[in-house]
């Protein structure tokens, strides 16, 4: 009987753990977002860039669901190098719910290197403005 009253409290106390609020509705075309996103990369803004991803890529991409399990993961950048900056940012198609995003960027390491990188990124138009929808992982929010 007592495990019963034990499992009726964990019950009660997982329906009143805080559930993940949407994400913010943030104003800007999809370059302008990408643009935003590294830039709060650059600056290690991580709320900024949380706030630029789709909350179905959250849902299902273990070091995002939380901002802080987002920000351990985004953290782990700056132990291996000292910044990031895009160097070119261009929008390859746009159908106004679709946007892809060719970006590149130069990364610095630690011992004052610097390494180049392309990335194409798929944004969204959801309910609350152009979102991510896998800035990096295996997963992809695509409803």
């Amino acid at each position: 009987m007592k495990w019963f009253g034990l499992l009726v409290s964990l019950l009660f106390l997982a329906s009143c753990a805080p559930a993940q609020l949407p994400t913010p509705r943030v104003e800007g075309t999809p370059v302008e977002i990408v643009k935003m996103y590294y830039a709060g990369w650059s600056n290690q803004d991580y709320a900024v860039m949380y706030d630029l991803v789709s909350d179905g890529w959250k849902d299902l991409e273990p070091t995002a669901r939380t901002l802080g399990t987002f920000e351990r993961h985004m953290q782990g950048f700056f132990s291996k190098a000292k910044g990031i900056r895009t160097t070119f940012v261009s929008e390859q198609s746009n159908t106004g719910t679709e946007a892809v995003v060719s970006v590149a960027l130069e990364v610095e390491t630690l011992d004052d290197r610097f390494l180049n990188t392309n990335q194409t990124l798929t944004l969204k138009l959801k309910d609350n403005g152009w979102k991510l929808i896998q800035p990096y992982g295996e997963y992809k929010d695509d409803p």
